[in-house]
């Protein structure tokens, strides 16, 4: 399933829309990228439903052709599940909260297969219990079949809102706030599938739900698709359990006005039409897409005075996208031989962004340095990137090498793990931490360890980025 992560983590409420309020978020959060699909749903019923003793199934799926179509063939008892007439990359549709919850139970329990129970469907994320109406449950702090926090959920109406509308740039740059619709535009969004701007799914124009992304130019500024128009989808309000849960978006039959910020209703979880969906929401999670379109590979767990998450730009970072022709890291020298520059002995993580700073205003050379290619990088609308300090880069090189029990990094090359995660090169990185005045601290990625070497010579980059 296919997550973005939302950053800015501390972001005012909204106080422009009709409902103000909406939209403040603390913490950094993913959101599924898509509605669930059809697919999605097909590979759920076939692993749970042989029986459907909660009614996971509607027959709707099967017989109305403007949605995902599910045909059901069999028995209770043997039953079997399949996609109709190439439908399956429609949002699934004719979803209660419960059925909703229980595909998140699914989710976060590993998606097993067998009867509805406790370990598959039943609980997990929710401990539905059984229960097909009535009081919807808030979440479990931990899954209790995992022992660990639920890997999926129901988005809070919260999450829900700022991944459709909030900008960290809305007017200009580093200034927040919220667009009217889920496709970054105050302006009511045309019909048109494609990649042009600003586009959805609503008013009954096309007739019919659309594949998921299909409006490919028209994403928000977190990288989802479909928040406004195609199907209505279900958020867990505040997160409290309740006799109500939320609907926000618009469908593909609903007018403008239920499309944007300003649309929300509050209805019994166990209700369920043509034109209701959802998305998940999880914690970020180590080897994500992080906000700025890196990986995300190192978590403090909790927020400290620089962030909580460290993530890495992506390979073939140096044009300034991911996966392009060149994947190879560039070579720089550290730059500035014989030169102190104060402040930037700091070794520690979180230290990298202010070592980055003081290395571009303190060195002052006709040469492009490391320091200076991580701090001009531009990559998925962000520019905060720098060198990472020398404890990052290890904390790099650590998740570089899945080195859980440090094996190879920081202990002279004794392990035998090879490069894992992350499309480094094998040889000498960076960091932005110095030795002395002609030597900064290297990791090498075909080695494990940390040495320091001339700032002369020219050794690979990779920049990251704290959110």
């Amino acid at each position: 399933m296919s997550m973005v992560t939302v950053g800015n983590p501390g972001n005012a409420a909204d106080t422009g829309s009709t409902y103000s309020g909406y939209g403040a978020v603390s913490y950094a959060y993913q959101i599924g990228k898509y509605d669930v699909t059809g697919s999605q749903y097909t590979a759920f019923l076939n692993a749970v439903a042989s029986t459907d003793t909660y009614g996971l199934y509607n027959t709707g799926m099967g017989t109305n052709t403007n949605v995902a179509q599910i045909s059901r063939s069999g028995s209770s008892g043997s039953y079997t599940y399949a996609v109709m007439n190439s439908t399956g990359s429609r949002p699934i549709s004719y979803v209660t909260w419960f059925d909703s919850a229980r595909f998140a139970n699914w989710m976060s329990n590993g998606q097993p297969s067998g009867a509805q129970t406790s370990t598959t469907t039943e609980n997990g994320t929710y401990n539905v219990n059984g229960a097909t109406s009535g009081n919807a449950v808030a979440a479990n702090a931990t899954n209790p079949n995992t022992g660990l926090a639920p890997t999926f959920r129901m988005p809070l109406e919260n999450e829900w809102y700022k991944a459709a509308y909030y900008s960290p740039n809305y007017g200009g740059t580093g200034v927040g706030g919220y667009w009217t619709y889920a496709t970054q535009s105050d302006t009511a969004p045309g019909t048109t599938i494609g990649s042009s701007a600003n586009q959805a799914n609503y008013n009954n124009v096309i007739g019919t739900a659309t594949n998921v992304g299909s409006f490919s130019g028209s994403g928000s500024f977190y990288g989802t698709f479909d928040q406004s128009g195609n199907v209505w989808q279900w958020n867990d309000l505040d997160g409290v359990a309740g006799l109500l849960r939320g609907l926000r978006g618009g469908s593909s039959i609903t007018s403008t006005d239920y499309l944007s910020s300003s649309a929300r209703f509050d209805y019994d979880p166990s209700y369920k039409i043509s034109t209701n969906g959802f998305r998940l929401a999880s914690p970020v999670t180590l080897g994500a897409t992080g906000p700025g379109g890196g990986i995300i590979f190192y978590d403090a767990g909790s927020v400290q005075s620089w962030g909580r998450y460290l993530e890495v730009a992506c390979a073939g970072w140096s044009d300034g996208t991911c996966g392009g022709n060149d994947l190879t890291d560039p070579q720089a020298e550290w730059g500035c031989s014989g030169t102190d520059i104060a402040g930037t002995g700091r070794s520690a993580i979180g230290t990298g962004r202010q070592n980055t700073t003081d290395i571009v205003n303190g060195c002052v050379t006709s040469d492009f340095t490391a320091a200076e290619r991580a701090d001009a990088l531009l990559l998925g609308g962000l520019d905060d990137w720098f060198l990472p300090s020398r404890d990052e880069l290890n904390a790099l090189c650590k998740w570089a090498f899945n080195d859980t029990v440090n094996a190879i990094c920081n202990n002279f090359g004794s392990g035998s793990l090879s490069l894992t995660n992350g499309g480094f090169s094998a040889g000498k990185y960076w960091s932005s931490s110095v030795y002395s005045a002609t030597n900064a601290w290297t990791q090498l990625f075909n080695g494990g360890w940390q040495i320091a070497f001339l700032k002369t010579n020219a050794y690979y980059v990779r920049p990251v980025r704290a959110f």
